[in-house]
């Protein structure tokens, strides 16, 4: 087992009840980043005055970060499922050991949390680049990633199965996952350092006037961010299998504008272009991992206000009243196979259904439940 020196690197707690912030840092080995950056803002939270409910740090993969490597055994985050709380891990599996243990300590700030949960994963890129954040398409999961001044992508952990992110909401708590920049980038810690400051406010763990960092912080992550648009959806995702000899081109940054046709990557069919103007995310210049590179487009303020008012008047009720739309438990649909034709996805993913899953000639709707009060048991 791992020293709980070694994953645990923050534990306070405030006089007054309040929300809980967990912090998660390298969560990936090669992503030294998170951990370094809660080391060292660790000791100076110690002494904050003014602390309501709780803050947690810990490191999500000790044994691979020693290694400096992405996993040792299976990437740590594409494991969260039901699986989490039967499985009896296999002491050849470094991660089935790193998750047991890792879930055991969010499993236990869980069940001392005083108020509303909060959980930010903290975490870095193999490509050059700008900092940005990814969260759920939930109104609370938004809200929250509105303080922090990052590009904030929708949709990519619909597009990603087994994400600690994903679990975590699922356990009743808002989460958010920000990528600080490239791996050994020195500006990456002062990136996720400025996030935890924002984390703390954002929450109201601590007020603004407690954390004169807050200020410095915004403007850190302001600046990084040049002309970026605050939301980015995701629209699809490139997934390799071990024979895609997939190769990126080379000069892309974690968030790249692209224009249609524009050459993407080279894998064993050949070449790869754009479909569309938009952004090429986080694409992959590491030899571990699964994701080519991800591709989104803006989303504007227009559509995020409208988003806000059609989900705050549940006009999403009214969905399965649509031909060929059927209601299949809470936050799934099933289009079949007219709908599929005649309703374009925006009209789904204005409600926050940006999951979708081929079932024969139809096709199932999934979208992340928002987030209740926190599990405890």
């Amino acid at each position: 087992m791992a020293d709980v020196s070694e994953r645990k690197l923050i534990e306070l707690h405030g006089a007054l009840a309040g929300p809980t912030v967990i912090f998660v840092g390298s969560l990936h080995g090669n992503e030294p980043a998170g951990a370094q950056a809660l080391r060292r803002l660790g000791a100076l939270l110690a002494d904050r005055e003014g602390l309501r409910g709780d803050v947690w740090g810990f490191v999500g993969n000790v044994r691979a970060l020693k290694e400096r490597r992405r996993f040792l055994s299976r990437d740590l985050n594409r494991r969260w499922n039901d699986a989490v709380t039967r499985a009896q891990p296999s002491t050849d599996d470094a991660e089935a050991l790193e998750q047991q243990e890792l879930w055991g300590e969010l499993r236990a700030a869980l069940a001392q949390a005083r108020g509303p949960v909060f959980l930010v994963d903290l975490h870095s890129t193999s490509a050059p680049g700008i900092p940005f954040a990814l969260t759920a398409d939930t109104l609370p999961h938004r809200d929250f990633a509105a303080h922090f001044p990052l590009p904030t992508l929708l949709g990519l952990e619909e597009q990603v199965d087994g994400v600690l992110t994903e679990w975590m909401s699922a356990q009743g708590c808002v989460t958010l996952v920000v990528e600080g920049g490239q791996n050994e980038d020195p500006a990456t810690l002062v990136n996720l350092e400025a996030v935890v400051w924002l984390a703390l406010v954002a929450a109201r763990v601590l007020d603004e006037a407690a954390v004169p960092e807050a200020a410095q912080a915004y403007a850190t992550l302001n600046r990084a961010r040049g002309t970026l648009p605050q939301f980015i959806e995701v629209l699809g995702r490139r997934a390799l299998s071990a024979d895609s000899a997939f190769r990126m081109e080379p000069g892309f940054a974690n968030i790249e504008p692209v224009r249609e046709g524009q050459l993407l990557a080279h894998d064993k069919h050949g070449e790869i272009r754009a479909s569309s103007d938009g952004f090429v995310l986080m694409p992959l210049y590491q030899r571990q991992g699964d994701d080519g590179f991800f591709f989104g487009r803006e989303v504007s303020s227009l559509s995020l206000g409208l988003a806000r008012v059609s989900r705050q008047l549940k006009l999403d009720a009214l969905l399965p009243l649509l031909p060929g739309v059927e209601g299949v438990g809470a936050n799934r649909l099933k289009l079949g196979p007219a709908a599929v034709e005649a309703y374009p996805p925006s009209v789904f993913r204005l409600f926050g259904y940006r999951r979708s899953v081929r079932t024969g000639d139809s096709f199932e709707l999934v979208r992340r439940p928002a987030p209740s009060s926190p599990r405890r048991s």
